[in-house]
């Protein structure tokens, strides 16, 4: 495997982030949304209505986006590595306790809220992490990433329907926990937070030579950084 050195002279290194972040979003994305495949499987082991049954996955997106604001926040204080880590980690490990379950109400910790710790921020980290890596491109490199979510449906979905109908339920969420544990925490050694963490500039442009100048107080000036509230409190934001 190439080491993040090795790809930065070779390519800008933005386009790695962005394919990881394609297959990050296509893993997670695709087991979000695959639950379907495994309702009536749930529905019967467990001799459950369907409003119990759905009730399961609807219990995870509600709460999905508490943990997308937590998410957030640990990007911006540790870095996409350790936050993508911790989703890798979380996912796996909620779909593995899911596939070992004997009791309906179980399944609401560990498919609705385990899930939701390693999957509701997935948007919110790649979308964010890829951002910082382009300027004139970023359309593009957005573009790429966000296809993962799409992607993901159609490749995990008919997935789990062929482990259901090969073995059973239980065994497809150990496989599918296994490979999108593994797989994210994996890629997630990939990610880098912005271009400057490498030496780098938005789109891999090379820095224009220094030239000294006199300085210029109003140029010295530093930008002015807001708090949440006071941005609440300004026309630009709104």
């Amino acid at each position: 495997m190439l080491s993040p050195s090795r790809i930065k002279d070779e390519l800008f290194y933005g386009w790695v982030v962005a394919i990881a972040g394609l297959i990050i979003g296509t893993l997670i994305f695709g087991t979000r949304f695959s639950f379907g495949v495994f309702f009536k499987s749930i529905e019967g082991e467990f001799e459950l209505t369907r409003t119990v049954t759905s009730s399961i996955f609807s219990v995870y997106m509600l709460i999905s986006p508490l943990f997308a604001i937590l998410g957030g926040w640990a990007l911006d204080r540790y870095g996409p590595r350790i936050a993508t880590f911790l989703m890798g980690l979380f996912t796996g490990l909620s779909l593995l306790l899911t596939s070992q379950v004997n009791s309906p109400w179980q399944l609401f910790i560990t498919y609705s809220l385990l899930l939701a710790i390693g999957t509701g921020a997935t948007y919110t980290v790649v979308i964010s992490t890829i951002s910082r890596w382009f300027d004139r491109k970023r359309g593009l490199a957005v573009g790429i990433v966000s296809s993962g979510g799409g992607l993901g449906i159609v490749v995990m979905a008919p997935f789990a329907a062929y482990l259901i109908a090969s073995f059973d339920w239980r065994m497809a969420y150990i496989v599918i926990g296994l490979i999108v544990g593994l797989g994210v925490i994996s890629l997630s050694m990939l990610l880098r937070k912005d271009p400057g963490e490498m030496g780098l500039l938005p789109d891999g442009v090379k820095a224009a030579p220094c030239k000294k100048v006199a300085p210029d107080k109003k140029d010295a000036a530093k930008p002015v950084s807001f708090s949440l509230i006071q941005a609440f409190r300004t026309r630009s934001f709104w």
